[in-house]
C-alpha cells in the first residue's frame, strides 16, 4: 500500500536521487518511532478486528441453532448493524430471509383464563384414573348384584341402564 511518504521517495528516485541515499531515507524511516508506533497500532486493530468477528460468528451459531438455521452465519450476506446478541432480531431477520420458520403465535392470557375456566367448571370428569383395588374387588365378586354394590360404593358412573 503506497502512502505519501513513498510518494515521496519515488518522487526523489524520479528526480534523479541516488538509490542509495533513497534507502538510507527508507532505513531510517522504518526506524522511526512513529511509524513503530503506528504499524503497532495498525495491528492491534486488525487482530481486534479479527477477534470481534470471531465473537459475532460465533454468537449467530448459537443463535441460529436456536432458532433452527442450518446455514453458516459465514456463507450469508448478515447485516452489519444485526446485533447477534439479540435473538429476537436474529430471528425476525432469519425468518425475514426465509432461513427458519416464524414462532407461533402468543396465546392471549384472556384465552388461557378462558380455557382454565372451562376445565375448573367440569370439575374433573372424564375417564377416571385406574383403580387396582377395585378391579380386584370386581373380580373377586361372586355375583352380578356383588359387582353392581362394588360399582355403586366407588361412586363411579356405570354405562347403560342396569
Amino acid at each position: 500500500m503506497a502512502n505519501a511518504f513513498d510518494d515521496l521517495l519515488q518522487e526523489l528516485a524520479d528526480a534523479g536521487v541516488q538509490d542509495d541515499y533513497i534507502e538510507r531515507l527508507r532505513a531510517a524511516s522504518a526506524g522511526s518511532p512513529l511509524r513503530k508506533e503506528r504499524d503497532e497500532a495498525r495491528q492491534q486493530a486488525e487482530q481486534a478486528l479479527a477477534d470481534a468477528n470471531r465473537f459475532k460468528t460465533a454468537a449467530l451459531r448459537s443463535v441460529f441453532k436456536d432458532i433452527g438455521v442450518a446455514v453458516k452465519p459465514d456463507a450469508l450476506n448478515i447485516p452489519p448493524d444485526l446485533d447477534p446478541l439479540d435473538a429476537d432480531k436474529v430471528r425476525e431477520w432469519a425468518v425475514g430471509m426465509g432461513l427458519a420458520e416464524p414462532p407461533p403465535p402468543a396465546t392471549p392470557d384472556e384465552e388461557l383464563a378462558a380455557h382454565q375456566r372451562v376445565a375448573d367448571a367440569s370439575g374433573g370428569s372424564g375417564t377416571p384414573a385406574p383403580n387396582p383395588d377395585l378391579a380386584s374387588r370386581i373380580k373377586a365378586a361372586k355375583s352380578p348384584e356383588e359387582v353392581m354394590a362394588i360399582y355403586a360404593e366407588s361412586g363411579r358412573p356405570l354405562a347403560g341402564n342396569y
